[in-house]
């Protein structure tokens, strides 16, 4: 491979690599779930939710969520325990397809690209 084919496989194995952890991000993120007030009283008043440990004191300007513990019921957006393992994957199998493009030879690197994008 001259130098700009070698160029051009090290960018599209990028390009892979970004379209691939993008959908992992879609796939593994979890979305934030948030209460209306309306929700947050009905729960209060319902007694689903317990006053937060280590509370020993109430402020004029105390919101209702620094006194009732609302984390079951809410949440901000998060990533699945997996995520970082599969990131990890995703971007080792890119490294290795760019070390074989710089070092191996072309027809493997080819292979190796064009398993990487299926």
């Amino acid at each position: 491979m001259n130098q700009q084919q070698i160029k051009y496989t090290i960018e599209r194995v990028g390009q892979i690599e970004s379209k691939k952890l993008a959908a992992l991000r879609v796939e593994c993120t979890v979305p934030a779930k948030w209460l209306t007030d309306e929700h947050r009283l009905a729960l209060v008043q319902g007694r689903k939710v317990k006053l937060r440990e280590g509370l020993t004191a109430l402020r004029r300007r105390d919101d209702i969520g620094d006194v009732f513990d609302f984390s079951k019921y809410e949440w901000s957006e998060r990533k699945t325990a997996d995520f970082e393992k599969r990131q990890e994957a995703i971007k080792a199998d890119a490294s290795r397809i760019k070390d074989e493009i710089m070092l191996g030879d072309h027809v493997a690197a080819l292979e190796l690209l064009r398993k990487f994008e299926a």
